[in-house]
């Protein structure tokens, strides 16, 4: 798993989805709800223990989604700078 995560590419933000409050599907690729708890835990222990940013989301799917989207918002802005608009020449210096 290691191996695997160190040849990604680099993350701007990680989201975890906290699993209070949040259905358990068994969608055939997860080890069971009995270890939602201890998993998501060593998720929020590894996140910590690096530099990108993460933030967990509760509630509903909607909820998740906008809170996702604000941290998002938020680190595009603080990444990206614009230089002030063009200001239009003064039609009398033509």
């Amino acid at each position: 798993v290691d191996a695997i995560a160190k040849a990604m590419p680099p993350r701007a933000l990680y989201v975890l989805t906290s699993e209070k409050g949040v259905a358990f599907a068994d969608d055939g690729l997860r080890d069971g709800e009995h270890l939602r708890g201890w998993m998501n835990q060593r998720f929020r222990d590894l996140l910590s223990q690096q530099k990108t940013p993460w933030i967990e989301v509760h509630g509903a799917p909607h909820e998740r989604c906008q809170a996702a989207l604000v941290v998002i918002d938020r680190l595009m802005v603080s990444q990206w700078s614009f230089n002030p608009p063009l200001q239009p020449k003064d039609s009398e210096s033509h």
